[in-house]
């Protein structure tokens, strides 16, 4: 396996991908992604999407779909766009058949009497999962909430109305990975065997 040349830019990755090839990082991770994606839907501030696929990267998840808004902020993704899979939904005719690919689909937004808490769920490993996030505002559309099988929200305290999306997004990928890993000892542990596949 060939390493990369530039031995003076080390990059924001674990030692063993520290001088490796990009593509071979890809090719490296892709047996050993999580079981879900996630879709950014309308988000109008870029530097959520690029946050979001920052964490996207951390709890290694399948592909990162993005609808509405395509440009965002590198700088906070410190560089892992290069390591993810990333989609962007140009119409509103191909939200349809893209959620027709995955076996759960699963929203993200607080509706009384209808969304459950994250605490309060559960996720079926087995299924090829997508987590729907919307613009904090304005939530998810409502046409989107109709397809999904079911809702999910974050519980809050305090005065704010809600977290910003990719804060969200982190929150629910990050109890969506525990529920793999809950029986390990250190979070530590569980990152590194995570992140080689063990």
């Amino acid at each position: 396996m060939e390493t990369i040349v530039d031995f003076t830019k080390p990059r924001n990755v674990i030692d063993r991908y520290q001088w490796m090839r990009t593509e071979d990082i890809l090719l490296d991770l892709a047996d050993k992604r999580h079981n879900f994606s996630i879709l950014l839907c309308n988000l109008k501030n870029d530097v959520n999407i690029g946050s979001a696929i920052r964490s996207h990267a951390g709890f290694l998840g399948q592909e990162i779909i993005l609808y509405g808004h395509k440009t965002f902020n590198r700088v906070p993704s410190i560089g892992t766009y290069a390591y993810s899979i990333i989609k962007h939904l140009k119409f509103v005719e191909e939200i349809g058949p893209m959620l027709g690919e995955y076996d759960e689909v699963i929203g993200c937004d607080f509706i009384e009497g209808k969304s459950v808490s994250v605490w309060d769920s559960s996720f079926d490993y087995e299924k090829k999962t997508l987590l729907c996030f919307g613009h904090e505002n304005d939530g998810l559309p409502p046409a989107l909430i109709e397809r999904c099988d079911r809702l999910i929200h974050i519980p809050m305290f305090g005065v704010t109305r809600s977290f910003n999306v990719a804060v969200s997004a982190a929150i629910v990928m990050n109890e969506y990975v525990r529920g793999i890993y809950s029986g390990q000892t250190t979070a530590a542990n569980s990152v590194e065997k995570a992140s080689s596949g063990r």
